[in-house]
């Protein structure tokens, strides 16, 4: 996006009573409004794309002119709102296909000072917001688990009414508060916990003799920056500011109202830094081309063993042993078969699935069952967790006891024959438990695990721009805990995967060279990719011999499969019709005349007729699902059938959808908004041209949306339905499309 761009997209969530940029500032942007209908006001909510309204919602009645309101969106599309009614008291709405208001737990009415703004962000365990009580201290509320408590107010000294925003630093695992001063600069708390302790600093080069009507603070990893607006002497305009880590101010520009915003830069405005969540490799550049692996890329992976550590937990279990010839205790002694039972330790680790109705463990089958198939006795879960205490944010250990035999999946070849070492290729499953809205996991690519093993490839490397011939062949790393590890301190070991001999299971086992003890069964085996931790293969034997390796189950299409079927997954065999209001009710669906064509559209077919496709969840990144972006593909057929389906290849340039056996970078596309919901769109991204990089100041990628060609469809097409339109499909740049182009889809 160009920097003009940005800055519109920064002017206009300061001048609204509060909005949300799910992702980066590449999405649809989303405004709250409080506005009256005469009777009383009212909470709207409209969402952007550049300067056009493309969709507003009206989420609430009963709040106060000039109402304050602190508002959240996630990757999920799970919304929440706070605002004030005229008795100065908070008001909380949610929104789950509509909006409707909510209450804060058992919590008492929560008042607010006549003139007070509000804040809210996400933390890692809930929602935490901000606001000036009575007496003008910061007083909050906290939501950790679904239960609502009051925070310890915050005795500062500031004026009544200043702009309010909070943030969560994970680097810090704090709370940043920030807020003018009296002195009228702006300050920043870090709020160690919820019993009122703090440390107060002040951003350089932000004191302003004006009123501040507003800020936006971004704090990344390498910079800071803030943006304010200040009253002009122009009626109806306002100025806007922005101002540096090291407290460098500059006028940016001039604005007129939020809704018909036009912003007059000044020559050559500074450069926005914002840190982008949101990241498409370019798919298929040409014929027999792939992308890059990122685990073949140095210097791209960003580190951080502390993530880790709350991603991987310790199983604890009590499982019978192999029948034992038992002595008895007399003479002369007789022997007699007996099972024993062991107390038993094991790793797991929580898996990113997107859309997943539960949080989702991965580990070895058996850890779940024993050598007869008996499900293992008193399994618990040690994970470490984030805990407020009075002196900060720390990592504490939660023990869950896994009571209900439902949450525990094995695979259903190893529950069949739990025989570890002659078929140790099946001997995986999970625990599933409820979902937390916070809870972070490991991530995973389709691409990495179905990518044969030390073959050679041809693949276009978009980092250095031209084709380069390679052998994937990644280093793998495993983080565990030992029988003696302590939770929250895992084990990490690396080394490099053998892709010598017994080639057959290469797809369904790797064996790398990385020792492993007793308790590490279960493990992630992970390799770097796409700047993350991506799980490669579950561990579940040691050595095998001398100078061999370890081995674990791979997580190829099948296993994975697998997880989205016990993960409820709901996108199955599904119809995919475009969808435009405005167009004939004629119906127009995705369609496949046979496995050899490309992909086509067909008008009002019958049931029969109609293409069914699974929507698979192909790449999903580590860390919390909150800031999850993942990606999906297309598959048409039965995968265990006698004739197996393909996957649908997106060729940008032919501007096709090509059936092919394999599955390749090109398969890959994200979702905007919920697939369940009416009108999603199927994004792309692809190499940035000349003039685009010059355009939007360097930038490699741009992002396209899929549209059908309307050209290629005439009314007497959509009149007379049960018709083929062979060649559909056109590419056009993403948030430039109009209310009449069948740019968006829908599941049936």
């Amino acid at each position: 996006m160009a920097d003009a761009s940005k800055y519109e997209v920064v002017s206009r969530c300061l001048q609204a009573a509060s909005g949300a940029v799910p992702g980066d500032l590449d999405d649809a942007l989303y405004l709250i409004h409080v506005q009256s209908d005469g009777a009383s006001h009212f909470l709207k909510e409209s969402q952007m794309e550049g300067s056009t309204t493309v969709e507003s919602d009206k989420i609430s009645t009963g709040v106060k002119e000039r109402s304050p309101v602190a508002y959240l969106y996630d990757n999920f599309d799970e919304r929440f709102a706070f605002a004030v009614d005229e008795e100065n008291t908070l008001r909380f709405y949610t929104y789950d296909g509509r909006w409707k208001e909510s209450q804060l737990g058992s919590l008492p009415k929560q008042k607010l000072h006549p003139n007070s703004q509000l804040a809210a962000c996400f933390t890692p365990t809930g929602i935490v917001v901000y606001f000036q009580d009575p007496s003008r201290k910061f007083s909050g509320v906290e939501e950790q688990g679904g239960v609502w408590k009051a925070l310890t107010p915050l005795d500062v000294k500031t004026r009544d009414g200043t702009p309010l925003s909070v943030s969560f630093s994970e680097e810090e695992s704090r709370l940043i508060l920030n807020y003018i001063g009296e002195d009228k600069a702006l300050h920043y708390l870090s709020v160690a916990d919820s019993t009122g302790k703090f440390e107060d600093h002040t951003y350089p080069g932000t004191k302003f003799d004006k009123h501040v009507e507003n800020f936006l603070v971004f704090r990344g990893d390498q910079s800071t920056e803030a943006y304010f607006i200040t009253p002009s002497e122009t009626r109806n305009s306002s100025v806007l500011h922005r101002v540096d880590g090291d407290g460098n101010s500059a006028v940016l520009g001039y604005s007129t109202d939020v809704l018909t915003i036009t912003l007059r830069l000044h020559p050559t405005p500074p450069t926005l830094i914002m840190n982008s969540k949101f990241h498409l490799d370019a798919g298929d550049v040409g014929e027999g081309y792939d992308n890059l692996p990122d685990s073949l890329d140095s210097g791209r992976f960003t580190d951080k063993p502390d993530d880790r550590k709350f991603w991987v937990v310790k199983l604890e279990f009590v499982k019978g042993n192999p029948l034992l010839l038992i002595p008895s205790t007399t003479f002369p002694r007789t022997y007699h078969l007996a099972e024993t039972e062991k107390q038993s330790w094991g790793t797991g680790f929580f898996f990113n699935v997107p859309e997943s109705a539960y949080d989702v463990i991965l580990t070895a089958g058996h850890n779940l069952i024993d050598s007869s198939g008996s499900p293992a006795k008193d399994l618990k879960v040690h994970t470490l967790v984030p805990k407020r205490t009075p002196n900060g944010i720390i990592p504490d250990v939660q023990i869950t006891s896994i009571d209900d035999s439902s949450w525990v999946k094995v695979c259903p070849a190893y529950a069949a024959n739990p025989v570890t070492n002659t078929n140790a290729i099946n001997d995986w499953g999970a625990i599933l438990l409820p979902k937390s809205r916070m809870r972070a996991g490991f991530g995973y690519n389709l691409r990495v695990g179905v990518q044969e093993m030390g073959k050679n490839i041809r693949v276009f490397d978009r980092f250095r721009g031209k084709v380069v011939d390679t052998t994937y062949k990644p280093h793998v790393e495993i983080t565990s805990y030992r029988i003696t590890d302590r939770v929250g301190a895992p084990l990490e070991r690396s080394g490099d995967l053998f892709i010598e001999g017994e080639e057959r299971l290469r797809d369904r086992q790797l064996e790398y060279g990385i020792d492993t003890e007793e308790g590490m069964s279960g493990s992630p085996v992970w390799t770097a990719n796409r700047g993350g931790e991506c799980v490669v293969a579950i561990h579940n034997q040691n050595q095998r011999s001398e100078g061999r390796g370890s081995r674990g189950t791979r997580l190829n299409e099948s296993v994975l499969r697998q997880i989205f079927e016990w993960a409820a997954i709901p996108y199955a065999s599904r119809a995919i019709k475009a969808y435009n209001s405005k167009a004939p009710r004629a119906g127009v669906y995705f369609h496949i005349r046979n496995p050899d064509t490309e992909l086509s559209v067909i008008i009002d077919p019958t049931p029969q007729q109609v293409s069914k496709f699974d929507v698979i969840p192909a790449y999903a990144p580590p860390g919390a699902s909150r800031t999850s972006q993942p990606l999906y593909a297309l598959y048409h057929g039965d995968p265990a059938g006698s004739n197996c389906g393909q996957w649908v290849h997106w060729m940008q340039e032919k501007e096709v959808g090509e059936l092919r056996p394999t599955f390749m970078n090109a398969c890959m596309f994200q979702i905007r908004n919920k697939p369940t919901e009416k009108g999603f769109k199927i994004v792309f991204s692809r190499l940035a041209t000349s003039e685009e990089k010059k355009n939007a100041g360097g930038v490699r990628e741009v992002l396209v949306e899929l549209r059908l060609d309307t050209s290629m469809i005439s009314e007497d097409d959509l009149l007379r339905g049960d018709n083929v339109v062979e060649k559909f499909a056109i590419f056009e740049q993403y948030f430039k499309s109009t209310e009449t182009e069948f740019n968006q889809f829908v599941l049936e």
